[in-house]
């Protein structure tokens, strides 16, 4: 994941996080998503994106991707957009000598356009793979750990290309897992195990790993992590200075967290500016409440010199579904990205209804405290009442972000891209006529829409001075514009309007009424 500029150090040991995007102070508005492309030749395969996506510069980004066959099994893929362009996912290759066709690739971080590492698993174990100026080389096994049947690996962070450290999970032949260290020196790897402390429990279906890393430079690290004691589920962090591993750190959360068995809860991502000034992302069981039902929810939290503050809820989108006596509400962020120390966004996913039909969000992060997210809109293949979830954000120094993410199409489950909306392009006038008070302006929508569908139109009768929004209904041609007087020049324009804003107006038509 890109890391972001120190420059703002002052402004992130204040915990500020007002949303200044590219000194304009507003939100990013995202585009509705696009598919990523289907790998050529598996047009009916499941392709699912992972939850860390890395760009290195706006328009150039990797998206690592899991793609399943018609026959059921995975395959390490992965998805790159170059200088705005995305390319159909491509296959890695797996390391000499390994037959198995099973492989994943969890995550990615590009140090540069065309210079990328990702780390994923195979039957044999952990590997990772480097592309090296647009060409990928062969993927290497990692180290084996002793005691584990496999390497599960789930972040990484580069320094530069032979410099790298992953965070994840060692997982033994009867499923027990503990939290993992692999690091990258000189093109060299070695994986070690995190001791957890005394109280940590382990067994079937309880994952202790460390799900999350951001390093600053080389030797200093923050990482983050969920282990399961004899008290409940703890979230955990661990930072690394001048190359050397601190305990374990409890991170707190709110006083409503269920830290019961058969819980979950976990920081799944985690960014810092400088050393110790970090933000993080996950979620969290609310306590059950309602009858017998849990119900999970997405929070944010800060560390300003080490220090962790209070972890704050994500306010979920307006219409989101709300926990009943017969059903959960489910919801969690994902990742969050930050374009500079003040400037970050949350994504992830949220119910919509009591079926387990799911949504995907994002949300701006101001002050430390996320603002109420908006949904995002998927793309025009998706299936009818079909579930989404985002998954994955990455935002350039100073620039954009790009989010990934699944959904349900007609095909199967796929993945998908959005980036930041622009302004649409004008509408253009056909023609204007009148009849009895109502002026009628036939119009043809804007070719390029920006990214949004247009959510109502405009009219200006004074050639762009003033703007009247038409009433409300559809946004189809024409526009009718009542309460217009006899033998009067009107000088008139129209523009659509997004969730962006306005669009470019459309030309000036003159007209003079009967």
């Amino acid at each position: 994941m890109k890391k972001f500029s120190t420059a703002a150090l002052g402004a992130m040991v204040a915990v500020s996080m007002t949303l200044l995007v590219s000194g304009i102070a507003s939100a990013q508005v995202f585009a509705t998503a696009t598919q990523l492309p289907t790998p050529a030749g598996m047009a009916k395969t499941s392709t699912t994106s992972n939850g860390v996506l890395s760009c290195s510069s706006d328009g150039n980004c990797l998206a690592p991707l899991i793609v399943t066959s018609k026959a059921g099994v995975d395959q390490a893929y992965v998805a790159e957009e170059r200088s705005g362009v995305w390319s159909p996912a491509r296959r890695l290759t797996l390391p000499a000598g390994v037959t198995s066709p099973t492989s994943s690739v969890y995550a990615a971080d590009c140090v540069s356009p065309g210079n990328c590492v990702v780390v994923g698993t195979d039957k044999a174990g952990g590997i990772s793979a480097t592309e090296t100026n647009y060409v990928w080389g062969r993927a290497v096994a990692l180290p084996a750990l002793l005691g584990y049947a496999s390497l599960l690996l789930t972040s990484i962070s580069c320094t530069s290309l032979t410099n790298c450290t992953a965070t994840g999970m060692g997982v033994s032949s009867t499923f027990s897992t503990s939290p993992v260290i692999a690091t990258e020196t000189n093109g060299t790897w070695e994986a070690h195990e995190v001791l957890l402390p005394s109280d940590a429990v382990s067994g079937l279906l309880i994952f202790n790993g460390i799900f999350a890393i951001s390093c600053t430079s080389v030797g200093e690290c923050t990482a983050v992590g969920s282990y399961t004691s004899t008290g409940g589920l703890v979230d955990f962090s661990m930072s690394q200075q001048s190359g050397i591993w601190g305990a374990i750190t409890p991170i707190p959360l709110p006083s409503d967290a269920e830290l019961g068995a058969g819980d979950s809860a976990n920081l799944s991502s985690v960014t810092c500016a400088t050393a110790g000034n970090c933000i993080a992302a996950g979620y969290y069981p609310l306590h059950a409440s309602i009858g017998q039902n849990h119900s999970s929810v997405p929070f944010v939290i800060s560390s300003v010199s080490g220090v962790w503050g209070p972890a704050q809820k994500v306010q979920l989108p307006v219409g989101a579904f709300v926990a009943t006596a017969n059903a959960t509400q489910s919801s969690g962020a994902g990742s969050i990205s930050c374009t500079d120390a003040t400037t970050c966004i949350v994504v992830g996913g949220y119910s919509l209804d009591a079926k387990g039909r799911s949504s995907s969000f994002e949300a701006q992060v101001s002050g430390g405290i996320p603002e109420r997210a908006s949904q995002l809109l998927v793309p025009s293949d998706a299936k009818k009442l079909a579930s989404s979830s985002a998954n994955a954000i990455s935002c350039v120094e100073g620039g954009s972000c790009v989010i990934a993410g699944n959904y349900q199409s007609a095909s199967g489950t796929r993945s998908f891209e959005t980036a930041p909306a622009t302004q649409s392009g004008a509408p253009s006038i056909i023609k204007v006529t009148s009849k009895g008070f109502v002026l009628t302006v036939a119009f043809k929508a804007p070719l390029a829409t920006g990214g949004l569908p247009a959510s109502t139109y405009e009219f200006s009768l004074d050639g762009g001075v003033t703007w009247k929004t038409r009433n409300l209904g559809t946004t189809a041609s024409p526009l009718l514009i009542p309460g217009i007087g006899k033998k009067t020049k009107f000088s008139v324009s129209i523009r659509a309007v997004t969730a962006f804003g306005p669009s470019q107006a459309s030309q000036v038509v003159t007209f003079t009424t009967p």
